[in-house]
């Protein structure tokens, strides 16, 4: 079959996705995907795609959750977090951060994670944390002991430029590599020996410093050796958004829409242009109300003279309204079924009635992303950096008082309604009724136990001690 230029995968692609060793390359490197730039293909889809990217900006978000809980269950404010990467003033929110996005974009992240000696022990630490550029990572075969190949990082989509001598040539890429994460001791202290060479003095503090440190891959798809994105089931759909956004801004820019023609025949050059001039005055809303005057001689045609033409446009904002609505529910179900209110935005119905609604689908999304974030936590703290991340929503614990009900749907009920609009404002009308003496004292108590579920000092601590308008 021959291959169509058009297509973006061969069905084998879609279906097998086979990650192969590039023979010609000496590091042996698994190229990632066709020409070896599917992670740059995918986040150029997505980024084209306005439903796509607010999709992985919004997963991103929720991954990354709303904050770090400290030992006593509180969030922790930014200048209390610790800094894991002091050279760039990196705090551990930033690489949750960037980890977050990497996954959302990718569904895998990079880690590199550089160590120390600490002067009083003489021990290694792991001390620094960074997120690396996923596009520019790529792994090496294992060795014939079936050890991880490392991590190469330099950008994949240009040809490689190696350095010749002690000069560097221009536009040369630097070939980077790092080791593949291992917490041996012995593991560590041999590949910072292998890195000082000839610089190698036995001193941990001075040896240490030519150390390139370990990068531990992150895959949440481990069946393949590289990650797929949340995309690829929608790569087309956000590619035929960014299209169809194209298609409308080309009739935009250069379409018929709703052109006017004047056409005249047989006038003197004095005339034209008198009609010129008198035709463009009654453009806008200031010449829709001019009378027009015309002499021409009594035997000729008029329709002969001068014609006005209205060009229908050909842009038709309808072609497309079905197609834009199942692109955009695809992409939904892919980003882990995004709720579309969390990415179009809420209107002002959803803080009135409809409150309650926006807040469940914030629950149910941080839900939907919970396996993502366990998944990062975890890694972070296999790494030695043990965080615990609070989702941005997540139920309630109904508390049920003494004097409330002890049905759990009922409770429920009477909590939702304690905490909205129109709950408060029935306690102050039940207040008011209680001052104007319109209700009983011992009624309004009963009101607050049985519709709010409040208990007897709680419920009579709101009215207070009424003063009764006689």
């Amino acid at each position: 079959m021959a291959k169509n230029a058009g297509i973006r995968a061969s069905l084998i692609e879609l279906w097998k996705r086979t990650i192969l060793v590039e023979s010609k390359d000496k590091d042996k490197l698994y190229i990632n995907g066709e020409g070896n730039t599917y992670p740059n293909e995918v986040e150029g889809v997505i980024n084209n795609s306005p439903t796509a990217s607010s999709c992985a900006k919004i997963m991103a978000k929720y991954i990354a959750g709303a904050g770090v809980l400290n030992e006593t269950g509180e969030l922790y404010t930014y200048a209390q977090l610790p800094i894991v990467n002091p050279r760039n003033n990196l705090r551990i929110t930033d690489i949750i951060a960037a980890g977050s996005r990497s996954l959302a974009y990718q569904n895998g992240v990079f880690i590199h994670v550089g160590r120390s000696i600490d002067p009083k022990t003489g021990t290694l630490e792991r001390t620094t944390l960074e997120v690396l550029d996923y596009a520019r990572c790529r792994i090496s075969k294992e060795d014939a002991n079936e050890a991880p190949g490392r991590i190469h990082y330099r950008d994949f989509s240009k040809p490689l430029k190696t350095f010749s001598g002690t000069s560097k040539t221009d536009g040369a890429i630097p070939d980077l590599w790092y080791y593949p994460y291992n917490n041996e001791e012995s593991v560590v202290l041999s590949q910072i020996k292998k890195d000082a060479g000839d610089d190698f003095t036995g001193d941990l503090l001075e040896d240490i410093k030519h150390y390139r440190g370990q990068v531990y891959y992150l895959n949440l798809t481990p069946e393949y050796i590289y990650a797929v994105s949340p995309a690829d089931s929608v790569y087309n759909d956000a590619d035929s958004e960014y299209r169809i956004s194209a298609y409308t801004n080309g009739e935009v820019r250069s379409g018929f829409l709703g052109k006017t023609a004047v056409i005249t025949a047989g006038l003197d050059e004095e005339a034209v242009l008198k009609v010129e001039k008198d035709i463009a005055d009654w453009l806008g809303p200031e010449g829709s109300n001019a009378m027009y005057h015309l002499d021409i001689d009594g035997d000729v045609d008029i329709d002969k003279v001068l014609k006005i033409i209205q060009v229908k446009g050909q842009y038709d904002e309808k072609l497309f309204s079905g197609t834009v609505d199942r692109l955009k529910a695809n992409i939904y179900g892919a980003f882990n079924n995004v709720p579309r209110i969390l990415v179009a935005g809420a209107d002002s119905s959803l803080f009135g009635m409809q409150s309650e609604t926006y807040k469940q689908m914030k629950i149910f999304y941080s839900e939907q992303t919970e396996e993502e974030r366990e998944k990062l936590q975890e890694c972070l703290s296999y790494l030695g950096f043990p965080v615990t991340i609070e989702p941005i929503a997540k139920e309630e614990k109904i508390i049920i008082e003494a004097g409330g009900s002890d049905n759990p749907e009922t409770a429920a009920a009477q909590a939702a309604l304690k905490g909205s609009v129109g709950g408060v404002q029935g306690i102050l009308g039940i207040q008011a009724s209680v001052s104007a003496g319109t209700t009983d004292f011992e009624s309004a108590i009963t009101i607050l136990i049985e519709i709010y579920g409040f208990n007897r000092t709680i419920a009579a601590a709101l009215l207070g001690q009424p003063e009764i308008t006689t």
